[in-house]
């Protein structure tokens, strides 16, 4: 799977004099002015880093963070709190994980074995902790020849993680999270 760079693109400003992090990125290099971090040297990684630890990026100095199959290996919570502190306000973090009821998310080591679509819903809560974040985007993803529920289920997301979650399961959910000002 991977990012999606026109999806992140829609979200994210990239380019020069951005500093925009692909974390997890693995071999997947997107080039494009990201800065390419992860616990491995694997080609074309700029940045060794634990993404379970503080990362070696000061307060409120980084555009964006785009990552994708990779915040369900970690303890989540600490790394939003992470990304809380290196976003700019008004920034963004694009964060593709393992829908729950996925293949995917039951396969490797996983702190968390997948997200629904309601996992980011107590980021609006006025008393959590997380509330700097808004949720910008939140979307349900089919793949192959259900990909063509992507629309539909989209539109009544509470009723299919309800309902039809586990007839027909999604492969990710795709989100975008917003650092307030």
């Amino acid at each position: 799977m991977g990012i999606n760079l026109s999806r992140l693109k829609e979200f994210i400003e990239t380019g020069k004099g951005k500093r925009v992090l692909h974390l997890g990125c693995n071999v997947r290099d997107l080039g494009e002015g990201l800065i390419n971090v992860d616990y491995a040297r694997f080609p074309g990684v700029d940045l060794l880093a634990d993404l379970d630890q503080p990362l070696p990026f000061a307060d409120a100095s980084v555009d964006g963070i785009g990552m994708a199959h990779v915040l369900e290996h970690l303890r989540y919570m600490r790394f939003m709190r992470e990304a809380l502190r290196i976003l700019k306000p008004g920034k963004r973090v694009y964060l593709v994980v393992p829908y729950y009821t996925s293949h995917a998310a039951h396969i490797g080591e996983h702190v968390t074995p997948g997200f629904a679509w309601i996992a980011f819903d107590y980021f609006q809560q006025p008393n959590h902790p997380f509330h700097a974040f808004k949720v910008c985007s939140n979307r349900i993803v089919f793949r192959g020849k259900l990909k063509y529920l992507n629309p539909l289920v989209n539109c009544f997301p509470r009723f299919y993680d309800k309902w039809l979650a586990h007839l027909l399961p999604a492969v990710e959910l795709e989100v975008v999270l917003e650092k307030r000002a």
